[in-house]
């Protein structure tokens, strides 16, 4: 009987510190916001792209595109980019690892790599931020043409 109420006590304990956010791992699998600066969930500013989406025309199949993304910090509070990732390998950003002063301009550059792509392409990049949304994405599409068969 002792060992059970031992058990059933050793469970609680590890049933009640799951509901610790900060430092379990129940909370970081299918968590987006898991291991993130607290400041980013707390501490909200605002942000203002000059631009979300960028057309890069017609490329050939190979060539690689790059962009820069405009921010400005509109808010009162440090601007913080805690992630940033592409929709696929193809597309890799980056961006400013220090948070961005209120009022301040930073950029986030983005490369498109169409190695093995051709056709219609629409790809983004999502940030994770210490803004209302939290995510805030950017895009890019085009068209590549394939490279000619070679025989």
């Amino acid at each position: 009987m002792r060992k059970a109420i031992f058990i059933l006590l050793c469970l609680s304990g590890l049933i009640f510190s799951a509901c610790d956010k900060d430092h379990n791992i129940f909370f970081k699998k299918g968590n987006p916001y898991a291991g993130l600066p607290s400041a980013i969930l707390k501490d909200t500013t605002s942000v203002q792209f000059a631009e979300t989406e960028f057309k890069f025309g017609t490329i050939n199949e190979g060539d690689k595109v790059e962009h820069i993304f405009k921010i400005k910090n509109t808010g009162d509070k440090p601007l913080i980019i805690a992630n940033a990732w592409g929709s696929c390998g193809c597309t890799v950003p980056e961006y400013a690892k220090d948070p961005i002063a209120p009022g301040a301009e930073s950029q986030v550059k983005v490369t498109f790599n169409s190695a093995g792509k051709h056709g219609e392409q629409h790809k983004s990049v999502t940030m994770q931020m210490n803004t209302i949304k939290h995510n805030e994405e950017v895009y890019l599409s085009g068209q590549v043409t394939p490279k000619a068969d070679k025989k």
